[in-house]
């Protein structure tokens, strides 16, 4: 018995510390709920009805003329304008994180230390107590980034740089990126509707 014991307690330890490493990896974290809040679509149905849940990872789409905005947990409201596609990459708690690349979003975080990264193609933009509208320009490849309250965080890996976006900016798709002033007017931009449906 002797003999065997180192045998049993190395096994028995290397049990113990991968049994360790699987709870870890498989524990549950906590997700915020992220649902529709209301939707608009003046003929016709719309594509999510009033509390639909969505999972993470999961992708949102919204089609001609359809507003539509959703909660994540108590403090991010997003608004979709028509034509736009969201991801939600991740709904934790401490790591909320949306894709976004075609379309019109309105952003709004509320300032109880709550924070969401919006990644578009080239940056990852970071809002914290910020209301910031995102529109994805795909075909002329640039997302204008345009904060109406506070601030957004941007890091843009392809430059290894971080700057804090406080007027409208042009960040470009293209390799490498751009970033460049851009004109941003909530009542006279052609969307002015779905802003004010947003409010």
């Amino acid at each position: 018995m002797r003999k065997h014991l180192p045998t049993i307690l190395a096994i028995l330890f290397a049990t113990i510390i991968f049994g360790l490493l699987i709870v870890n990896r498989t524990q549950i974290k906590p997700q915020l709920v992220a649902a529709v809040m209301r939707d608009y679509l003046p003929n016709g149905t719309t594509t999510y009805q009033q509390n639909t849940e969505f999972k993470n990872g999961e992708s949102i789409h919204t089609q001609k003329g359809e507003f539509l905005e959703i909660y994540i947990g108590p403090s991010v409201i997003i608004a979709l304008d028509e034509n736009t596609n969201l991801e939600l990459k991740s709904l934790l708690e401490n790591d909320l994180q949306v894709k976004f690349g075609h379309g019109r979003i309105l952003l709004s975080v509320d300032n109880d230390g709550t924070s969401i990264q919006v990644n578009t193609p080239t940056a990852q933009n970071r809002l914290t107590d910020a209301i910031t509208t995102f529109i994805g320009y795909d075909f002329d490849q640039f997302t204008r980034v345009a904060p109406i309250e506070g601030s957004v965080q941007t890091i843009v890996p392809l430059l290894h740089k971080t700057i804090e976006i406080t007027a409208p900016t042009d960040i470009t798709s293209k390799n490498p990126p751009s970033l460049k002033p851009a004109p941003f007017d909530l009542t006279s931009d052609p969307r002015a509707a779905f802003y004010e449906w947003s409010k």
